[in-house]
């Protein structure tokens, strides 16, 4: 004769920070590219935490893996739009729940191409023509 005693879940889960701060992601990042791990504890065996994003998420641009809480890129990032996000992660056993911030800076890539400036003026040079120094300048900017 086996009596088994069943854990009741009566502990909350708990984050082990309270903020979490990620490396620097490119703006380039590729889909699915790995942000950073968060992770809750919970005393109990009864149920499992889960995971998910509740706020900060600007056009979904992170997703968080509802089992291993890793968050990681689910958009397009674009430094010129958003520098960073604070993304609040919650931890969730069934019954209780704890909340988390994670911190994530955008790096600037240079994905932009040089504009030149228009230049008017119509320049002839006769061939075999000796030109001493500079021809034409011409000037251009980095959007």
């Amino acid at each position: 004769f086996r009596i088994e005693i069943a854990d009741k879940n009566d502990h909350p889960p708990k984050f082990t920070q309270e903020r979490y701060v990620a490396e620097a992601i490119p703006e380039d990042a590729n889909i699915n590219a790995l942000v950073r791990e968060v992770k809750a504890l919970d005393n109990d065996t009864a149920s499992p935490v889960t995971y998910s994003i509740v706020e900060g998420n600007t056009n979904n641009a992170f997703l968080v893996e509802t089992q291993t809480g890793k968050i990681r890129v689910n958009s397009q990032l674009d430094y010129e739009n958003i520098t960073s996000y604070t993304l609040k992660v919650r931890a969730f056993d069934g019954v209780y729940e704890d909340y988390a911030l994670v911190d994530i800076k955008i790096e600037n890539v240079n994905d932009n191409p040089p504009v030149f400036l228009p230049y008017k003026n119509n320049i002839t040079i006769m061939e075999e023509q000796l030109v001493p120094g500079c021809i034409v300048t011409l000037k251009a900017y980095d959007p």
